[in-house]
This record gives structure tokens, C-alpha cells and sequence, in this order.
């Protein structure tokens, strides 16, 4: 298992760092949408922008977690329908419960 974590701004790293000292060294860093993963790999989007022209290649991602400022019933609605979201999280949580969210979500 590997863990993805998209960070196309470069401002959530931190997220990363958190899970790293929770004990989970293989987690890689991304900026784009644009990588090769494994169905038992789990890919996190540090945050959704729905003007982006590349959310269609999140379709390929089996066990994705997706990190949004948009949490309203129907942008999780349509989070579920397009991709294959196995938890939703709200950028305005702490980076710990982030974390430990993240982490529950391994299975």
C-alpha cells in the first residue's frame, strides 16, 4: 500500500508531514493528477477545485480521500457520483484530525 497525496499548491504538505510522523513512511508527495497507482493504493486531494480541467483523471483512483472547503449536501453528492470517494473532509478541521480521519480510512 502507498499513500498519494496530491498537493497542486503546495500549501498542504503539512498534512502530509502529519501522517509521516503517525508512522507511515510511504507516503509521496504529488502537484499533478498525472501518476501510476495500484487499486490497494490510496490517493488524497489536498484540495478539490472544481474549475480544474484535470478532476476527470481522478476517475482512475480506487480509494480516493478527498480534502474540500465545498461540503455541502450537494458537492458531496456529486463528489460520490463521479469518483470513487471512500471519505470526504473538511479543509477547515485541524491538520491532527485530518490525520487521524486519513488514517481511520486504511483499511
Amino acid at each position: 500500500m502507498k499513500i498519494y497525496f496530491i498537493d497542486k499548491t503546495g500549501k498542504n504538505g503539512r498534512i502530509a508531514k502529519e501522517l509521516q510522523t503517525r508512522g507511515y513512511e510511504n507516503v509521496e508527495i504529488k502537484n499533478t493528477y498525472s501518476f501510476k497507482c495500484t487499486k490497494s493504493d490510496y490517493v488524497i486531494l489536498s484540495e478539490y477545485n472544481k474549475h480544474d480541467k484535470d478532476n476527470e483523471m481522478l476517475c482512475k483512483y480506487n480509494n480516493l480521500i478527498i480534502i474540500s472547503k465545498d461540503i455541502d449536501k450537494d458537492t458531496i453528492y456529486d463528489y460520490i457520483r463521479k469518483y470513487k470517494v471512500i471519505d470526504i473532509i473538511t479543509e477547515k478541521a485541524t491538520d491532527e484530525y485530518i490525520a487521524e480521519r486519513i488514517t481511520k480510512s486504511f483499511v
